[in-house]
């Protein structure tokens, strides 16, 4: 993980304290979030999207749209909102429970680790797209994460 923005400040319904990715000598990132939120919510959305680097940021292949309060209540079999919220819930485990969600300050200090990532992607530049937003489509917080995935030779590369 190369950094994280947080982007499209300031939000309608949540304060944004700190967003940074703090860099590491041979680690990985140390990613922190301090959001508050006043108000008490029982929908909320995730929307995630992953690009690949050509020339500009295009899409590629892993997106969709979470709605993370029902996921919890009934999960449902879906392999992708079950790798989106494996991982999140490894990253952030006070946010990833049943609803409702709010009237607090989210305060996380965490690492994405190298295991989250998928096991075959083409080598090249990545940016992931994460969007945290109310059932009024009012956005709690939205950030883009940068990656690099990196092989040896050009077979390895594709595997």
């Amino acid at each position: 993980m190369l950094r994280m923005v947080c982007i499209n400040m300031p939000y309608p319904v949540s304060t944004l304290v700190e967003c940074r990715a703090v860099l590491r000598r041979n680690q990985m990132p140390l990613l922190r979030v301090e959001l508050i939120v006043p108000d008490l919510y029982d929908f909320i959305t995730i929307e995630y999207r992953l690009h690949y680097k050509f020339k500009t940021y295009r899409p590629f292949l892993i997106d969709g749209l979470m709605e993370a309060c029902e996921y919890m209540r009934n999960r449902k079999s879906d392999l992708m909102h079950d790798y989106v919220y494996t991982v999140l819930k490894s990253m952030m485990p006070t946010l990833m429970v049943p609803c409702p969600h709010g009237n607090r300050t989210y305060k996380f200090e965490t690492v994405f680790k190298e295991e989250y990532a998928p096991k075959s992607v083409p080598a090249g530049e990545y940016r992931l797209d994460l969007r945290f937003a109310t059932g009024a489509n009012l956005t709690l917080i939205q950030k883009q994460l940068f990656f690099v995935a990196r092989r040896k030779g050009i077979i390895g590369s594709m595997f």
